[in-house]
């Protein structure tokens, strides 16, 4: 049975982690400080296209930097055999899990608020944290299951890289290439960003996408989580 205070142990001591480690806090702000250089670049522009940027911008931070992070604390976390050490005081490998994924996904959203800021414009607020959320949570599922499959964080990182970059770009340029907004349809970050058009709805497709996206991340999980076991 899984355990509400062994999760919160797990959620307390990642967000330690992570405020220690500085470099893994400025990945959650590289991509909106790269939106912001952008926006000031291109200067003057319509507000449709301001928003269409910091849209784009938002689905890059919210499919590569879930990913990244959450990869890379399973990774270390074997690595260190920290991970061996919490199976072996009773936190069961899905409570640590939880744990991650939740101040992983917290982290995301919260770190989004950036671009609710740049955005300036409070008609989009509800969409940004709602796709912000959407996307993380898969994003953050798929860096676990890397985690759990690389045997090091150099594996780790180079997986993240094969599969993190080619999400992220996809889903950004598809919107200017109708070949890979055929592609990216099928993607969950693509659908998730849809609930940032003009109507911010969901609509049944994208449900049926992303559920579909969720349903394989998680047997991939399965498949790398029987393989390591995490206290192997």
């Amino acid at each position: 049975m899984i355990n509400a205070n062994i999760i919160r142990a797990v959620f307390i001591n990642y967000a330690k982690d992570t405020k220690k480690n500085r470099k893994s806090m400025l990945a959650f702000v590289l991509i909106p400080v790269l939106a912001y250089l952008m926006q000031f670049i291109l200067g003057d522009t319509t507000h449709k296209e301001h928003l269409s940027m910091i849209f784009m911008y938002l689905g890059m931070h919210c499919t590569l930097i879930p990913i990244m992070s959450s990869a890379s604390a399973v990774a270390q976390d074997k690595e260190k055999n920290t991970l061996r050490a919490m199976m072996m005081n009773g936190v069961s490998p899905f409570e640590y899990l939880i744990g991650v994924s939740a101040f992983n996904i917290l982290l995301t959203v919260a770190f989004s608020s950036l671009f609710v800021i740049m955005a300036a414009d409070v008609s989009v607020v509800g969409r940004i944290y709602l796709a912000a959320l959407l996307c993380s949570m898969i994003s953050t599922l798929i860096g676990l299951t890397i985690g759990a499959y690389a045997q090091n964080m150099t594996a780790a990182t180079s997986l993240t890289m094969v599969i993190g970059l080619p999400l992220m770009l996809l889903t950004a340029y598809s919107n200017i290439s109708p070949a890979l907004e055929k592609y990216a349809n099928v993607l969950y970050n693509k659908q998730a960003m849809n609930v940032l058009a003009d109507e911010g709805l969901i609509n049944g497709k994208s449900l049926f996408v992303i559920g579909c996206n969720f349903i394989i991340v998680i047997i991939l999980f399965v498949v790398a989580f029987q393989k390591t076991k995490f206290d192997d």
